[in-house]
Order: structure tokens, then C-alpha cells, then sequence
């Protein structure tokens, strides 16, 4: 009876971890000869202080299991002991293992039992990949996202680390590290820090791509779940270096670009031979002096990225029945991006950016029985952006500065770019930003197994504090603005803020709930909006079906101040004080309160096949970008309207997904299985720009825009999976999808031209940016152990030899084509179309890359020497869906529907300009044209040396 009301309380009132970063292990202990059950014997876990007894009918379970691999052992009184070892937990998921004891007087081998990773999980309710760190390490590609990348489902250009999931925009993946939420706020992306996490800290990559369980939140698309390592009772340690960087950088070499990779890692016990406490620590240092090579134009100038990484986790286990973790990653990163304006003439002036991230974690784990346990978490997230200008970065009153500049034309003005093409020596990078996006997370939750259920609750609350400011800068060395005219110089130059002062040199703390602080001293503090989520779910495993069922609460709140009146934001024209911003137009934000239901089931056909689905309904918060308001932003845009710029909507109500998946899984032999499933999703309330007010009903005082939650889209596809485990020395991934993602906008100003001039708004769905038809790949992985293969005399000369072979193909993507036009002098606002919206298609790009490796032993030491060649064939992928109608770079020119030429040149307008303007001009264009930002990688060949004690 205490047990229950111990069990009722703690589901009542404890605050719940919605991320359980857990396994568990399931099965039976009977009679070798008999197969009668075996009542009360032990299982233990070796190095941990986990176990669980066997009941009546033999069934055993351990809850709380860290992912990893681990020594299962059983014994028994009057039995011997049997030991199963590389058994593997994932988060999640659930590790059956039978134990067959041999009396004692049956002389038998001690025996040991390598456990082989199941192909066919029964419990695996939707589309789950789990990637090993094994399995990472053999890969010939670094990075999370290139290992996302791979899998089916995903669509990843070369050349950047946004991941599009069946469809989704790429903001709708939720990014976990152990447990905490790594997605910036702002852009709802994943921050810098979890696309370069230090490899040796990744223990287990999770890949959802389907429907998910209830206690996953704020992804609509997909679930990118990474666990780090934890120390063991045993010290290891690691050091390894990866470099291409063998021969002298120039400009335009093709052959090296100057990356350099260096790591380490160190793990063990605090105490030696205790494991009380284990510590794991990973650090690494890259420096890449080109830090974006591209298929074209070789090394570039002023590129360069210097960063470290760290990744800490601390484990104390002060009772057998709790387990205390504290760990967390730092990344820093300096550096300058370059653009195919700058980088010819004007390198100097290329962004340059100093960024940083943080994320902590604590997590306190305790059973409180061998079917009950509950976890409670505090997790910390920081991300610091800050770009501006190659030389005058946060100098602000020096960008539009002569007497600092002298290439200016005059203060505050650019010199006109040469030739109208590319920007002169001296040019200003116009632009500055800088934000602070602080989660403070409590999140916890409890677990039961009752007979065959396992049931599951968790409540999570997020605090946040954002803060942002960017402008314009040139305008504030324009005299009587700036720094001498206040306030107005920066609102006329663009300036947005909040949670800084009102030249961003320091942080304000203002008071939030306070409109007057803006009005009378033009000052505003941080946002603070707020998320809180609770679940329920019940994990139902029965011999011949498991079951998921789930209901998820959320609720959000941007706790802003909006417009009281959308079509008259400061006032009626009649009113008082109309037309002028004042604390009586706004008024306190909407919250919205959701409820997601989900169900997924697992039908094991027999033990070598699975039929499973899942239907769910997913919903998460529009990215604070477009949710958070700048009240000096919205006086500029909204009383002067000066140019078509978006402002944000603090009643955007959350995005939402209804997602459908049928799959199969069948074994075809012991060693290989091949999965096929189907999914459709219905994605609504998707946030898009749109003007307030129209050419016949203005608002007032002026049109402007902002955004709505009017998108809408479907997506179908299927997956074709196949795995074989390592046979024969050789182990391979096939993964392909066929897909079509319709919408009407691939992002939130995909509308903006159209809302701007006052046309019929898309009603219609057509191929989003990122539709991909066909998207897969190809692994496939060799590897001699030692004491096998060819001799020469008696030396095994290949052995602990591996080669790594991977293929990956996209079909083209979708662009609208157009009439050809100079996308670079300027003046053009509209391209006339030729063809419906995104129904051309780019031709299929392709890639080969591969590892060679070779181990050799020293002593204690463990050494490997690899040698990696990136895209091996070195194929120039064209990647993107046209050039914008200010030039933006978006890979192929729609009028021609290639990457190095617009066609403008061999136009009557195009001949008679290169006719006036010469040779040098017309080499110049076609530098422009041929952007390297248009192709993916080159082909990049590294060494690489690791040590392992």
C-alpha cells in the first residue's frame, strides 16, 4: 500500500523529465534441460550496480539503463553463471535477452554469448535508425549532420548542415543532447555547437523520422536524440589528428584548403578502480584557414574559422539506487564567411562573426523499486551570435565613417561596386547582429512497469531570455544621427533591439511587463516567452503486439505586446493621438493551449518480421524570430514603411503536423533484413509572410507586413531500407526514398514580393524548395580482424585493415523558370516566369567518398592511420533553386537553369554592356556568375592518426 501511494504522489506532484535518456533490458531465466522457469535468479549488469531478480514465471526486467554496451550476466544457485556480452540499450527501447542456465551437474564450457544487435526490434513503433559510435568512426564523413544526412528520409545540401525531414521545413527537427534541447530559439534550427559536437563524446545517435512517442514536443518533422559517453571503472583515453593540410595554401589550390582537426579524450574512475564516480572529457580544436571549400574557385582569402569544442559528463552513484549526472558542452568559434561579392576584390570586408554556445545539464536518477523510477533535470542553454563587418565588426559609428574609410564615396555611402558586378576595395559589410538566447529548463519524469505496461508521465517548463539587436551602421556616421541624434538615428538606420541598450555596447534588464519603459525611455529589457508540456504514455508489450498510447499537453506564450487593432496599429485616423505609436495600441499576447494525440503499434508477424504504424498529431512553437518584436522595429516599419521587411507576430499560433506511417521489416537471412514503409503527413498553420492592408483597404498609416500562420502542405513517400550485419568481414546500408513535398511556401518569405505587391496570394500547392523525388544511399564497410588475410611469411600484411565506401545520390531540385535577366546591376523586383512554380528540376547529383584505414598495436596503445578522400570523383553537385531577384545566391540562374551562367552576357543588353565596358569587365561578370556558393564540396583528401590506450 505505501509503494502505491508513494508511486500515486510522486506521478501527482514531482516535476517531469520529458526526454528519459534510458533503456531497458527484458527476458526470461528458465532450466536448460527442463526449461521450467527459474524463480528469484539474479541478473546483474556488469561495472554498474544495476540488476533485478527473476518472478514466478521466470520474466526479469531492469529499468534506468543508460544507452551503451554492456556484460549481462545470470546466475542461480545451483546453476552456473552464463555471460552474454555487446549487448546494446538504446534510449527508448527495449533489449530482450533469454538466459538458459545449465545445472551444475552438466559439465558444460563456461559459457559466454556474444549478443549481436537485433535487425528486427518488436517493440519499434515508427521509423527509428540508431547509429552507433562504432559505426560513426568507420564512416568517411565527420560531423552529426553529415551522419543524419544519410539516412532515409533526409534531405542535406553539400555545403550546409540544415536537415529537411520527409518534407518539413528545417526548423521543424527537434536537436537533443543527452536530454536537453540544443535548437536555437531564435532561428529554430540546430545551434553551431550540435553539428560539430567532438565525435569521440557521441555514444549513440537516435534518427526519428516518423511519427514519435508523446514524450517528444516541439518537432513536427523529426527527433535527432544524441547521447554522450560516460566514463567506466576502467581509464581509457584517445588523441587523434585529421588534416589536408600536407602543402602550402594559395588562392584557387585546388588540392588542399588548410583544415586541421585535433582532438582528445579522457575517461575513467575519480577513485581508481572504483567506479563511485566516472568522469568522460572530449575536446577538440579545428582550424580551418578555408573553412567552405566548394567544387569551384579553390582556396579563398579571409575564410578562416578557428574553434574549440568541449564536452564533459560527471557520474556519481553515491546508493545502488541513484544515479547523480552532470555534464555539458562548450563550443566557441571565430572566424569569416565569404561571399562571392566581396571575395574578389574586397576580402577584407567579408562577415566576420564570433559566436559561442553553452549547454549543462544535471539529472538525478532513482529507483525506487525494481519496476518504479523517477528522473528530475535542470538543463541550460546559451548561444551568443555576433557578425558584422570584416574590419569594423562591433564598431559601429566607424562603418559609415570617411575619416576611418577613406574608400567611401562619401560618409555613410559604399563606393559604387566596379562595373556594377562586385564590390570595390573599401565597401562596408552593412550589416551588424548580435543575440543572446538563454533556456532554463525543469523537466522530470516517472516510470512503472505494472505487469506488461510501462507507464510513463513527464512535465517539462522552459524559461526563456532573448536578446537582439541589429541595424544598418553606415547611417550612424551620417551627421545628426547616430550616437548624437539617439534614438532616432538608430530607428531611421534600421535598428532593431531588446535585452540591450540602445547601442548595444551593454545588456538591459528591464522590466518585461513594463510598455512604459519603451515609451518614455526607449529602452527594452529581454523577452521572456514561456513553453510548459506534460505527457502521459503507456508502453504496452504483450507476446504478439506492443502498443503505444500517448497524449501530449503544450502550451506557449510569447508574454509580448501586440497591435490591439492589425488594420490600424497605431490608431484609427479619427482617433486621438491616431497615427502616432503609444502604449494604447497594444496589448498582452495570446497563449495557446494544444493536445496531441498519439498511437503507434508494433505487430511481430514471428520472430524474424515486424508490421508496425503509427498516427500521430505534432505540434511546435514558430521560431521566436517571428514571434519576437523590436517595439523601435515596428515603429519604423509600420509609421514610415520604408522598404518590404517582415514584422514579427507575437499571436502566431504553433505550427501543426498530422502524420500517418505504415512499415515491414522482414529478415532475409540471419545476418540482413529489409525494411519498406509509407508515410503522408498534413502540415498546417504554417507561418508565412502577408501584408496588412491592401491597394483598396489600406491600413493605417501605412500597409505593412508581417506574418500568419496560412500555409498549408501534404507529403507522401516511402522508405527502402536494407542493413547487413557484419558478414564475412563486410557490413552494409542501403537507404532510398521516394518523396513528394508539396506546399504553398518553403519557408516564411517565400511570399514576401508577392504580399509586398498586393497580388493573389498562392492557393495552390506546387514542389517546396527542398523536394527531393529520390534521395539515397550507400555504405558499404570491410574489415579483415587481426590474424586474417593474405601472409607473407608470417606476417598477416592487411590485417586490421578496413575500407569504408560510401554512395549518396539526390534527384534534381525544383526551381520556377524565368525569363533571363542581370541578376547583379540592380532594378529588377520581378522575373517574369516561363513555367509554373518549381516544375523544372536541376539534373541529379551524385557522390563517392571513402576511408582506408589501418590499426597497428603498440604496447597499451591501440594506433590508427586513415587516409579520407571526399567526394573521390570530384563531381561538381549543383545544389539550390535559383537566384532571387537581388542576386542572392541560390545556385542556378532560372532563366538558363545552370550554375555558371545566367545567360545575360549572350543577350543584345548583355553584348552591347560587354561592347562599353571591355575584357576586364566581362572576366569580372563571369567571376560573379560562376559562384562557388552554387556547388558542393570539392574533393578533399585528409590523413589521419589516432592513438587509443
Amino acid at each position: 500500500m505505501l509503494k502505491k501511494l508513494i508511486y500515486i504522489l510522486l506521478v501527482l506532484l514531482v516535476p517531469m523529465l520529458l526526454f528519459a535518456q534510458t533503456g531497458k533490458i527484458a527476458g526470461k531465466i528458465v532450466d536448460r534441460e527442463t526449461k521450467e522457469p527459474l524463480v528469484s535468479a539474479n541478473v546483474s549488469i556488469d561495472g554498474t550496480t544495476l540488476g533485478a531478480v527473476s518472478d514466478i514465471e521466470g520474466h526479469f526486467i531492469i529499468l534506468s539503463i543508460p544507452p551503451g554496451t554492456y556484460v549481462v550476466k545470470s546466475s542461480y544457485v545451483g546453476y552456473q553463471t552464463i555471460t552474454f556480452r555487446n549487448v546494446q540499450v538504446n534510449t527508448g527501447l527495449t533489449t530482450d535477452i533469454n538466459f538458459e542456465l545449465p545445472p551444475e551437474a552438466v559439465q558444460v564450457p563456461q559459457v559466454e554469448i556474444i549478443a549481436d544487435r537485433p535487425l528486427v526490434k518488436r517493440d519499434q513503433t515508427n521509423t527509428l535508425r540508431i547509429t552507433s559510435a562504432d559505426e560513426i568512426n568507420t564512416l568517411p564523413v565527420r560531423g552529426t549532420a553529415n551522419v543524419v544526412g544519410l539516412q532515409a528520409s533526409v534531405v542535406k545540401n553539400e555545403g550546409s548542415n540544415l536537415l529537411y525531414i520527409r518534407g518539413g521545413r528545417s526548423e521543424e527537427v527537434s536537436y537533443l543532447v543527452d536530454g536537453v534541447s540544443v535548437n536555437n530559439p531564435l532561428s529554430g534550427n540546430a545551434s553551431a555547437a550540435f553539428n560539430n559536437i567532438n565525435q569521440n563524446a557521441i555514444e549513440e545517435l537516435q534518427i526519428q523520422t516518423g511519427g514519435f512517442n508523446a514524450e517528444y514536443g516541439s518537432a513536427m518533422s523529426g527527433v535527432i536524440n544524441l547521447n554522450t559517453k560516460q566514463g567506466s571503472s576502467k581509464y581509457t583515453a584517445a588523441a587523434e589528428v585529421i588534416t589536408d593540410h600536407y602543402q602550402k595554401t594559395k588562392v584557387g589550390n585546388t588540392t588542399t584548403f588548410g583544415q586541421s582537426i585535433y582532438t582528445f579524450a579522457l575517461g575513467g574512475p575519480v577513485i581508481p578502480d572504483n567506479n563511485m564516480i566516472t568522469f568522460y572529457l572530449t575536446g577538440e580544436r579545428q582550424y580551418l584557414t578555408d573553412n567552405d571549400p566548394r567544387a569551384v574557385g579553390g582556396f579563398k582569402l579571409n575564410t578562416t574559422t578557428k574553434s574549440w569544442n568541449w564536452n564533459a559528463k560527471l557520474v556519481f552513484r553515491p546508493l545502488s539506487t541513484l544515479d547523480i549526472k552532470v555534464g555539458g558542452m562548450l563550443y566557441d568559434r571565430s572566424g569569416s564567411n565569404w561571399d562571392n561579392l566581396r571575395r574578389h576584390l574586397n576580402p577584407d570586408h567579408q562577415q566576420k562573426f564570433d559566436n559561442s554556445t553553452m549547454s549543462a545539464f544535471a539529472r538525478l536518477t532513482h529507483n525506487i523499486d525494481p519496476n518504479t523510477f523517477y528522473e528530475l533535470q535542470f538543463g541550460y542553454f546559451n548561444e551568443n551570435i555576433e557578425q558584422g563587418d570584416g574590419v569594423w565588426f562591433n564598431d559601429l559609428l566607424s562603418y559609415g565613417s570617411t575619416a576611418k574609410n577613406p574608400a567611401l564615396a562619401s560618409v555613410g555611402t559604399n563606393p559604387g561596386r566596379v562595373f556594377s558586378v562586385v564590390d570595390a576595395t573599401g565597401a562596408v559589410f552593412d550589416l551588424y547582429l548580435k543575440s543572446k538566447s538563454e533556456i532554463f529548463t525543469y523537466k522530470g519524469d516517472i516510470s512503472r512497469q505494472e505487469g506488461d505496461h510501462l507507464i510513463k508521465a513527464g512535465l517539462e517548463y522552459r524559461a526563456h531570455k532573448i536578446r537582439r539587436f541589429t541595424g544598418n551602421p553606415m547611417g550612424l556616421a551620417i551627421p545628426n544621427t547616430g550616437s548624437d541624434a539617439g534614438w532616432t538615428g538608430y530607428r531611421n538606420n534600421n535598428f532593431q533591439y531588446y535585452g540591450y541598450t540602445l547601442d548595444g555596447k551593454s545588456e538591459y534588464d528591464g522590466d518585461v511587463n513594463d510598455v512604459n519603459d519603451f515609451f518614455n525611455n526607449r529602452k527594452e529589457g529581454p523577452k521572456v516567452p514561456t513553453y510548459f508540456a506534460g505527457y502521459l504514455q503507456d508502453k504496452i508489450e504483450l507476446s504478439d503486439l506492443v502498443l503505444n498510447l500517448g497524449l501530449r499537453l503544450d502550451y506557449f506564450n510569447a508574454n509580448e505586446k501586440v497591435v490591439k487593432d492589425p488594420l490600424n496599429p497605431f490608431g484609427k485616423r479619427d482617433a486621438v493621438n491616431g497615427g502616432v505609436f503609444g502604449p494604447e495600441d497594444l496589448q498582452d499576447s495570446k497563449g495557446f493551449t494544444t493536445v496531441s494525440p498519439r498511437f503507434g503499434f508494433s505487430f511481430p508477424v514471428t520472430d524474424r518480421a515486424n508490421f508496425h504504424a503509427q498516427y500521430g498529431t505534432f505540434l511546435q512553437m514558430p521560431p521566436l524570430q517571428y514571434v519576437l518584436i523590436s517595439k523601435t522595429w515596428e515603429d519604423r516599419m509600420m509609421g514610415d514603411s520604408p522598404f518590404s521587411a517582415q514584422i514579427p507576430n507575437p499571436n502566431l499560433k504553433p505550427e501543426r503536423t498530422i502524420s500517418y506511417e505504415i512499415g515491414y521489416r522482414q529478415m532475409i537471412s540471419d545476418n540482413s533484413a529489409l525494411t519498406v514503409t509509407g508515410f503522408y503527413k498534413e502540415i498546417k498553420d504554417l507561418i508565412q509572410a502577408r501584408n496588412m492592408g491592401t491597394k483598396t483597404a489600406p491600413s493605417y498609416p501605412n500597409n505593412y507586413e508581417t506574418y500568419e500562420n496560412v500555409d498549408f502542405g501534404t507529403v507522401k513517400g516511402f522508405d527502402i531500407i536494407f542493413d547487413l550485419r557484419r558478414t564475412k568481414n563486410i557490413a552494409a546500408t542501403f537507404n532510398y526514398t521516394l518523396g513528394f513535398a508539396n506546399g504553398t511556401g518553403s519557408d516564411p518569405q517565400a511570399q514576401s514580393r508577392i504580399s509586398w505587391i498586393q497580388t493573389q496570394n498562392p492557393k495552390l500547392v506546387s514542389p517546396l524548395d527542398f523536394d527531393r523525388r529520390h534521395v539515397g544511399s550507400v555504405n558499404l564497410d570491410y574489415r579483415l580482424p587481426a590474424n586474417e588475410g593474405p601472409k607473407l611469411g608470417d606476417v598477416f600484411i592487411f590485417e586490421r585493415t578496413g575500407i569504408n565506401l560510401l554512395f549518396s545520390f539526390t534527384s534534381g531540385v525544383p526551381y520556377t523558370q524565368s525569363v533571363i535577366v542581370n541578376p547583379f546591376f540592380g532594378g529588377v523586383t520581378e522575373v517574369p516566369p516561363t513555367g509554373g512554380i518549381n516544375q523544372a528540376y536541376t539534373p541529379w547529383t551524385s557522390r563517392l567518398d571513402l576511408r582506408l584505414d589501418r590499426g597497428f598495436t603498440a604496447g597499451p596503445l591501440n594506433m590508427t592511420f586513415s587516409l579520407y578522400i571526399l567526394n573521390a570523383l570530384n563531381a561538381k553537385n549543383v545544389f539550390g533553386n535559383g537566384y532571387t531577384a537581388s542576386g542572392i545566391a541560390g545556385t542556378i540562374y532560372r532563366g538558363t537553369g545552370q550554375a555558371d551562367n545566367s545567360g545575360w552576357l549572350s543577350t543584345q543588353e548583355g553584348q552591347a554592356w560587354a561592347g562599353i565596358n571591355g575584357p576586364e569587365a566581362v572576366s569580372l561578370y563571369k567571376a560573379r556568375e560562376n559562384d562557388p556558393a552554387n556547388y558542393g564540396i570539392p574533393r578533399q583528401i585528409r590523413l589521419g592518426l589516432r592513438i587509443e590506450y
